[in-house]
């Protein structure tokens, strides 16, 4: 029942941060709010790693991030490594791979305008990437994730 309850009242307080109210009538200040992200980890880790996502899109240096969070390098690395259990390096990199993924897998775009999308000076740099990560080519990845779809339509 009390984990209903957490669930509850962190996903309140997400919704107040994601949405403040925008007039007088806030029934919530903001010292209240960071209060509540302090005692409730799971709320304040889901803030935290939402704000960094929406202010460092397509971002892939960790002190770059850190910068357009507007925090110091070394807190950033610190609040990093608290809230996800990696380095800020290692965040970086799995968020990296994501987009990566999701650009071979679910757009037309070229392996070119994939590099460059995703932050890469060229697709030689991309095809590293991808082999050290995804341990596979840039071209087998969508290859095999276009046979994948193909098969999934003929089942149905």
């Amino acid at each position: 029942y009390l984990c209903n309850v957490y669930n509850t009242v962190c996903h309140a307080f997400h919704l107040l941060r994601r949405n403040p109210v925008r007039d007088n009538r806030l029934l919530v200040t903001e010292k209240e709010l960071r209060h509540a992200e302090r005692m409730l980890p799971e709320l304040g880790r889901q803030t935290f790693t939402e704000m960094v996502r929406l202010k460092g899109y397509m971002v892939y240096d960790a002190e770059q991030l850190a910068d357009k969070c507007g925090m110091e390098y070394g807190s950033f690395r610190r609040k990093v490594k608290k809230m996800t259990g990696y380095t800020a390096k290692e965040w970086v990199i799995k968020e990296r791979v994501k987009d990566v993924e999701h650009y071979l897998m679910n757009t037309n775009l070229t392996l070119t305008e994939v590099a460059f999308t995703t932050g890469f000076a060229s697709t030689s740099n991309l095809n590293d990437f991808c082999k050290a990560y995804l341990l596979d080519t840039p071209g087998e990845i969508r290859r095999k994730a276009q046979e994948t779809r193909k098969c999934t339509v003929t089942r149905t």
